[in-house]
């Protein structure tokens, strides 16, 4: 049901997508011990755990007080983390269907193109070429990677010839820039950004 309702916003197999991102992948090594990959469970697992929340919510209704016993403090804690993780989830992959289609699709984002040097700093900081637009500090940005956003932030820090700057104008002639987010990267995100939050995403 869940899948069918964001399906018929076009958006296919968000539970799949879901698995990719961040909190269900972070749930997933906190509850296991195992890090989540290509091979991984995880999606197994999800299916699962959604398939036992709706039995157990349909045991409870159908057999009243006698059930309770199969939802005590400990599991619904851990049933709790699930949730927020899996809702996490599923807010990031809309959300970044979202920025996908307003912001790129309709070049109402700056392109700043795939890193040059870097991932840096725990994967913070990269270099790019000179987008030729003006960047500055705060700006919220995003990556973008085979077609999907898959995270988004803002800039903390720009340096241009080895030294910080607040911002640099469109007419910079700097051949390339560092700059340091938020939010991981990696060598094949393309970064775009924009002129201010967008509240529908940036919390």
């Amino acid at each position: 049901m869940i899948q069918g309702i964001f399906k018929a916003v076009g958006i296919d197999s968000i539970n799949s997508l879901a698995c990719q991102s961040d909190p269900l992948i972070d749930w997933f090594s906190n509850k296991t011990g195992y890090e989540s990959g290509p091979d991984s469970s995880l999606s197994r697992v999800l299916d699962l755990r959604l398939k036992d929340l709706v039995d157990r919510r349909n045991q409870l209704v159908h057999a009243g007080n006698s059930s309770l016993e199969a939802f005590d403090a400990d599991l619904m804690k851990e049933n709790l983390l699930f949730l927020e993780a899996y809702g996490r989830s599923v807010f990031n992959v809309v959300g970044g269907f979202y920025l996908l289609r307003y912001y790129v699709k309709n070049a109402l984002s700056k392109d700043f193109g795939l890193p040059k040097e870097g991932p840096f700093k725990e994967g913070s900081v990269v270099v790019v070429e000179n987008p030729r637009c003006k960047i500055f500090q705060g700006q919220p940005v995003f990556g973008v990677r085979e077609n999907r956003v898959i995270r988004w932030g803002k800039i903390l820090g720009i340096q241009v010839d080895d030294k910080p700057v607040e911002s640099i104008e469109a007419d910079s002639t700097a051949s390339t820039v560092g700059l340091e987010v938020d939010f991981k990267l990696s060598k094949n995100i393309q970064l775009f950004g924009i002129e201010k939050k967008d509240e529908a995403v940036w919390e």
